[in-house]
């Protein structure tokens, strides 16, 4: 249930796992030589250190099953790890992390040698995985149903002997978590080279001097109080921690939520936002470069008085979820007005009140925070697996309590 009034307060933030499984990806293939200051604890973080841990005990001897669960940056990036690294290898996950797509990134590990095989069925995991050492190249890769396959590869570039030279696609989505790969890979003293639509990855050079970079708190959390600043009409937050200087392309969120009411300030302790009485107008966004916001975005003007369209998402269907599909199924069964549109969603101004307003997530962290935030125009919200928030930012309850919201258990056959 929604807090009543003005909401106001400090929001901790957690750490950016994106930012902590490239660290530790780098950290393991340094052997320790690139360090981070700290690490996430979500779940798909504590997922790959996990992984990186029995790796490691591993040496190589008998073969070793890695259950990844749902965590995609964990499959995708120690698949050309292992595929690097002399053993036998099954990578594995749960029933969704089955049906996301790697065949684009197991056709490129083969181009340059890898031996991988699919235990089920062609193109998704699990797969078998033979390691040895792997020598760089050229490769090309399809990036454009996600970016992960592109980043894996930057990942264990440097250290393939003479490097690797990479081709991404045209069609390459989610740009700037491949610019968070590059700008993470710079900092721990990687040489990159950029020419035209070819990325050169010079070897690693190992230096008497250790790297320890920096994990920024998660730009991506920070969305969902920009949108809570919006819906409640009356808001005023403390992001602790965040700063405009980033490695996040999610901090466009500042902008997207600008025409929406939300004013940004950095301040020493992090960024401050406040609701604003500017008049909202209509919004038309592309968030091809930055898809994780197409949820929370979609979420906060479905309860707006004004249409919204955003476009160039069809890459959300392979997340988590089918993020597209059930946004739409989601948001109509409760009332809110959208309309398919190639490759995205339309959001219109028209609301049908229910009797009741239940949310199911399909335990998609990004989706359950997202529809959350609909307490605050419908008062009071059902919401399922609510769990699955564990996953990118374990402490989203507890902060929404210490703002007012009021969360309490209910029978699960309610819904």
């Amino acid at each position: 249930m929604a807090p009543s009034g003005r909401i106001s307060g400090s929001v901790e933030l957690p750490l950016s796992k994106s930012i902590c499984n490239r660290l530790l990806v780098l950290n393991h293939l340094s052997e320790d030589r690139i360090r981070y200051s700290g690490l996430s604890g979500a779940s798909d973080t504590l997922v790959m250190k996990a992984c990186l841990d029995k790796i490691r005990g591993c040496n190589g001897r008998g073969s070793l099953t890695l259950d990844t669960g749902n965590a995609g940056t964990v499959m995708r990036f120690l698949m050309p790890m292992l595929c690097h690294t002399p053993g036998k290898w099954i990578l594995t996950g749960d029933h969704r992390m089955q049906e996301r797509p790697v065949g684009a990134l197991v056709k490129a590990l083969r181009s340059l040698g890898a031996e991988i095989q699919y235990i089920r069925r062609q193109g998704y995991p699990p797969v078998v995985i033979r390691g040895s050492r792997l020598d760089g190249g050229k490769v090309a890769i399809d990036a454009s149903m996600s970016s992960q396959f592109l980043s894996a590869l930057l990942l264990v570039a440097p250290f393939l002997k003479g490097g690797l030279e990479i081709q991404p696609g045209r069609d390459a989505v989610s740009a700037t978590y491949v610019e968070m790969t590059l700008k993470l890979m710079e900092k721990a003293g990687i040489r990159i080279a950029k020419k035209d639509h070819t990325l050169r990855v010079f070897p690693w050079v190992q230096h008497p001097a250790i790297h320890e970079i920096n994990v920024e708190r998660d730009w991506s959390s920070a969305a969902f109080f920009y949108g809570a600043s919006v819906l409640s009409g009356h808001a005023a937050f403390l992001l602790k921690g965040l700063s405009m200087h980033t490695v996040q392309g999610d901090s466009r969120v500042a902008g997207y939520f600008a025409p929406l009411g939300v004013e940004t300030d950095e301040i020493a302790d992090g960024m401050r936002i406040r609701t604003t009485l500017a008049k909202r107008s209509d919004v038309d966004l592309s968030l091809r470069d930055v898809p994780d916001l197409a949820p929370v975005l979609i979420s906060v003007m479905a309860a707006l008085p004004l249409h919204g369209f955003i476009r160039d998402i069809a890459h959300i269907r392979y997340k988590e979820s089918d993020r597209l599909e059930i946004l739409f199924q989601q948001l109509k069964n409760n009332g809110f007005d959208l309309l398919r549109i190639p490759g995205g969603l339309h959001v219109t101004d028209k609301f049908h009140p229910r009797d009741a307003y239940v949310f199911d997530p399909a335990g998609d962290h990004r989706l359950a925070m997202s529809f959350a935030l609909l307490a605050l125009p419908l008062k009071k919200i059902y919401l399922a697996g609510p769990d699955c928030v564990m996953k990118s930012f374990p402490g989203f309850w507890e902060q929404m309590i210490h703002l007012g919201f009021s969360i309490h258990e209910t029978d699960p056959h309610f819904y």
